[in-house]
């Protein structure tokens, strides 16, 4: 028998992923096994028997085969498997346990939110025994698993889509690569737990909770839509449709007080009681506003047409809502600091966190849906007490231009100033000329601080290249409305001066008192932070609360659509396969029903 040898250099370099504690002998991976004694069994000491599975295994590395199962672009995912196969002088890393792990993992993908392609499931159940195959079959076997196992954890733990291709969204650093040679020894000889490769994030987890709660709804409950009224249902009014109503909003868990019940005449002349189903009562109509709440509606305790979307929304279709949010978690950072401000977008809220609990939360203002708050991670690194705000150019030439050429006096009663963007100097408003096409990049609008001031008395700066920051308003009456996209893409929150003190709380430089001190003095001031508090604007339209409970925001810039249509457009597939319709919740059913229970045995 004749031998090659291995890359030595490679395999030491590998050893630094593994430095961790070692199982007892029986629970040990070979992932954990210092690299200098793997593969004795296919070779003296580092080298290759050419007629093994492990040189069948090179020889496949070499030729491209699992490059052209993974991807010309996936660098991350092939060099994990150049590691794994090295440290194990590419000897074969996949055992019947490790096989069966992953051919259930692949199945129940879809309970997290994870889009398979068939083509890609069903080449791993082909695979069959490994003891039957010959070196040459068990080679492209193993690799074929190694690739299917691969595809899936980036998929799990970075997402499928990119996110920059459906939203205003930073661009994601892939969090696997430094873990994956090690999950992928481990899945091998089955010991890996495929729950790693989920987002460590509580609210993750009870996100997919919700989702197989309803699911099973999907799969159990009929579900009718109700049909539209002729007008809006109010306290009081009488309608056929009340009785679906009662008997949805039970479904939807909710406490429904029965009928009221009403005398009748019978054709005898006497009378009888029965529940009049039909009227719209005060009660009914107060557990409807529970579910207004709980669905981002605007809370009237009325029947109208958005409401009545809302109690149409099958399971199924709030699986789907669902399935878009545990994507956007897989685009979040690894983890949110114990101590960080976060925003979420649809639901028009900013909440401060202390110790990874609430700790002051208020209602926003975000970005219209043709100006969209993005999602950002940054620091907030100071404030600014009584602000100027100097007014975008696209904002000047959008939104002020027809006011100022509309009133002459528009630009002294709004405190607005000019500045000529050549000269830096303040301008005479009234010598410029509004009407000329290019006036919005030639002079700058500029307002003073005061009751006036767009900003509002404070706005808190992290610096970031898309210019967005939070601050306060003078338009405090907007935010009564349920739905507060009203902005430019700036967060406008209700209550700055809430949140300053918090901040001040959590900062030594920073005092609550002489804050709100120098707001009163109505004079501009820098407040700096002498420790950066993390701050992140996120999109979830489907959350669960503190109390357990669904809660289920607008989709006002329509990113759940468009993830959802990503990712059945990308499921998690061979390079070889794509354009294949994903295996989801449904099909999957009838795939396993169908399929042939044999488990491939060790070789």
């Amino acid at each position: 028998m004749t031998y090659q040898s291995t890359a030595r250099a490679f395999l030491l370099s590998s050893a630094a992923i593994l430095a961790i504690s070692t199982p007892s002998p029986a629970q040990t991976p070979m992932s954990r096994v210092d690299p200098e004694v793997q593969g004795e069994t296919t070779g003296p000491d580092g080298a290759i028997a050419q007629s093994s599975v492990a040189g069948a295994i090179q020889e496949a590395m070499v030729d491209d085969t699992l490059r052209a199962m993974i991807g010309p672009d996936a660098e991350g995912l092939m060099t994990a498997a150049e590691k794994a196969y090295a440290i194990r002088v590419f000897d074969s890393i996949w055992d019947r346990g490790g096989v069966r792990d992953l051919v259930r993992a692949l199945e129940e993908a879809p309970q997290s939110g994870v889009y398979i392609a068939p083509g890609l499931l069903e080449r791993v159940r082909d695979i069959g025994a490994l003891d039957r195959l010959s070196d040459t079959e068990r080679a492209r076997a193993d690799l074929t698993l190694t690739a299917a196992f691969l595809l899936y954890a980036d998929a799990r733990v970075n997402g499928v889509t990119d996110p920059g291709d459906i939203a205003d969204a930073p661009v994601i650093e892939d969090t696997a690569s430094e873990n994956l040679s090690l999950w992928l020894a481990e899945a091998g000889e089955g010991l890996f737990d495929y729950s790693e490769l989920d987002p460590d994030h509580d609210e993750f987890s009870s996100l997919r909770e919700l989702r197989g709660h309803y699911r099973a709804r999907a799969e159990t409950d009929s579900w009718e839509a109700i049909d539209a009224p002729g007008e809006l249902i109010e306290v009081g009014d009488e309608d056929a449709i009340v009785e679906d109503l009662r008997t949805r909003l039970a479904a939807e868990d909710y406490d429904v007080p029965d009928a009221p019940v009403r005398e009748v005449e019978t054709q005898s002349g006497a009378t009888r009681e029965e529940a009049h189903t039909a009227l719209f009562t005060e009660e009914l109509s107060e557990v409807l506003k529970a579910f207004q709440r709980d669905r981002g509606l605007k809370v009237d305790g009325i029947v109208g047409p958005s409401t009545l979307a809302e109690l149409n929304a099958t399971p199924g279709d709030l699986v789907d809502r669902i399935d878009a949010n545990l994507e956007r978690w897989r685009w979040a950072p690894e983890r949110f600091a114990p101590t960080h401000v976060r925003v979420n977008i649809p639901a028009y809220k900013a909440r401060a966190y202390e110790d990874g609990e609430v700790a002051v939360e208020m209602k926003a203002i975000v970005g219209r849906s043709s100006r969209q708050t993005p999602m950002l991670t940054d620091s907030l690194e100071y404030l600014v007490a009584n602000p100027r705000w100097y007014v975008p150019e696209s904002i000047l030439e959008r939104d002020k231009l027809d006011d100022i050429r509309g009133s002459g006096d528009y630009i002294e009663s709004h405190d607005y100033f000019v500045l000529d963007r050549d000269t830096g100097e303040r301008a005479d408003p009234d010598t410029v000329s509004w009407d000329t096409q290019d006036v919005a990049e030639e002079y700058r609008l500029v307002q003073e601080p005061g009751e006036e001031n767009a900003l509002g008395e404070l706005k808190f700066m992290f610096p970031n290249n898309q210019a967005i920051y939070l601050h306060g308003t003078p338009a405090q009456h907007l935010f009564d409305d349920a739905h507060r996209s009203f902005s430019s893409g700036c967060i406008r929150l209700a209550e700055p001066l809430r949140m300053s003190d918090w901040l001040a709380s959590q900062d030594e430089r920073l005092d609550a008192q002489n804050v709100r001190d120098v707001v009163a003095g109505q004079e501009l001031e820098r407040l700096e932070l002498e420790n950066p508090v993390p701050i992140h604007t996120v999109y979830f339209t489907a959350t669960v609360d503190e109390t357990g409970d669904a809660r289920f925001h607008p989709d006002i810039y329509g990113w759940d659509a468009a993830t959802l249509q990503a990712m059945r457009d990308n499921p998690v597939s061979f390079a070889d396969q794509t354009g294949q319709t994903p295996i989801t919740d449904s099909t999957q059913e009838a795939r396993i029903d169908g399929r042939n229970d044999e488990v491939p045995t060790d070789a």
